[in-house]
């Protein structure tokens, strides 16, 4: 009886051994914190502090290096239409001096933007006349030629001999100094058939040629 007694001590103390042992593996297990004393206690985790925005610093006040040229200076500008080069409308009076459209004076003019209401000025009761009875608001007798030419050229800068030899090739009969003019070696400025004829200093209808 008693060394049964014993043996139940023995085999209770065992049991309990092994279930201690057990609740500590447990507790080792479930990362459950331990405090002083053995105890561990579930604490809720602790809010960060909110961090403090600090408001934007103003930039370093812009400082140009003037030694450094400007990268915008040294860029090429695209060409701007309204820079580029003008002709001269002179549609209205093609309609019926169309041999002027490639006439050497006119077409030089009307490519630099000088048509040919700039000496004629517009003549528009001449243009609107179907009858062909109105004579233009402008003409140039001969005399008057070189002295309408040169308001707007001054200068002729040609080389003399490049002149005489114009002049040769394009008025052999004419002797008379007196009666050089620009358009004696400038141009065909003149119509091949004319009709109507008037006289171009008081613009009063000659002839009609009817």
């Amino acid at each position: 009886m008693l060394s049964l007694s014993r043996n139940a001590s023995r085999w209770f103390g065992a049991a309990a051994a092994f279930f201690l042992t057990f609740l500590i593996v447990l507790g080792v297990a479930t990362g459950r914190p331990q405090q002083a004393g053995g105890e561990s206690k579930d604490k809720p985790a602790s809010k960060a502090a909110p961090s403090v925005q600090k408001a934007p610093s103003k930039p370093p006040p812009l400082g140009l290096d003037e030694e450094e040229p400007l990268r915008l200076d040294s860029l090429e500008k695209p060409a701007s239409p309204t820079t580029s080069k003008k002709i001269a409308d002179n549609s209205s009076c093609l309609v019926c001096h169309a041999n002027f459209r490639k006439e050497g004076l006119a077409a030089t003019h009307a490519s630099n933007a000088v048509g040919c209401s700039s000496c004629h000025v517009p003549s528009i009761a001449h243009r609107n006349d179907e009858a062909d009875i109105t004579p233009p608001d402008l003409m140039f007798p001969v005399e008057s030629i070189d002295s309408s030419c040169a308001r707007c050229h001054e200068g002729h800068d040609v080389e003399p001999r490049a002149v005489v030899k114009r002049f040769l090739e394009r008025s052999p009969r004419q002797t008379d100094p007196k009666s050089l003019v620009c358009t004696g070696c400038h141009g065909e400025h003149h119509l091949a058939v004319r009709t109507v004829h008037w006289d171009r200093k008081t613009g009063k209808l000659v002839s009609t040629g009817k």
